[in-house]
């Protein structure tokens, strides 16, 4: 890699203040783009031809934040993804996830049926679904950071991963019912069943579960028993 494709790269980036593990900004980088231009790109190249790559250079900072706005987005593709997906995507907001539910419930009210409201799913994926060499991860509250430590699995929190394979995982959630409605938004996850009376609806509900249960046991997923 040229010099110049280095230097393009740094003036590409964002300038913002905000620093990884070792305390490094874009905007310091800047400054001093000039000097380290050379070894930069040395570094660089050197990196490209290692494997793996230095194991600093896997480090991460985790930091607590409260902010409402902090949150990922995925792109979406109309063609995969299930039309019971709410959530992540522009169109299919958690709000319109609320509604359908409100509407199945009035809906079974008007028909004179009984509704039954099931399932909430424990995210066990976030611990299996990817596995990563090296990666180590500092803490810090309060200005107090905690020491290096190697994560092996896990999805790095706040990475755009994160709600990506979630909605990967779950996305055939729904065809593993006969019969039902379901409506996908990650843990908050809920199937609906009908019956004209209380004996049909168990029924129905007995058969979702068992359904549910085929497919979530391969997918390294669970229910949460206290919850449903």
């Amino acid at each position: 890699m040229p010099f110049s494709q280095v230097r393009d790269a740094i003036d590409s980036l964002k300038n913002k203040g905000s620093r990884d593990a070792f305390g490094l900004s874009v905007k310091m980088l800047e400054q001093v783009k000039n000097i380290l231009i050379v070894p930069l790109t040395k570094i660089i190249n050197s990196c490209i031809s290692e494997d793996p790559s230095p194991s600093y250079l896997s480090s991460r900072e985790s930091l607590k934040c409260s902010s409402r706005t902090n949150f990922a987005t995925t792109s979406s593709n109309k063609t995969f993804f299930s039309d019971c997906q709410f959530g992540f995507r522009r169109k299919v907001s958690t709000a319109r996830a609320l509604s359908e539910l409100c509407e199945s419930i009035l809906r079974g009210f008007e028909n004179g049926q009984f509704v039954g409201i099931t399932f909430e799913l424990e995210m066990a994926w976030t611990g299996t679904v990817l596995a990563t060499s090296d990666r180590r991860q500092i803490t810090s509250v309060n200005n107090l950071e905690s020491g290096h430590r190697i994560m092996r699995h896990g999805v790095p929190r706040g990475s755009i991963l994160r709600p990506l394979f979630l909605i990967i995982c779950i996305n055939g959630f729904s065809s593993a019912l006969s019969d039902g409605k379901v409506i996908l938004f990650a843990d908050d996850t809920t199937a609906t069943d009908v019956g004209e009376d209380n004996g049909p609806l168990c029924d129905a509900m007995d058969a979702s579960r068992v359904q549910l249960g085929d497919w979530l046991l391969p997918n390294r997923l669970s229910l949460k028993v206290e919850k449903t």
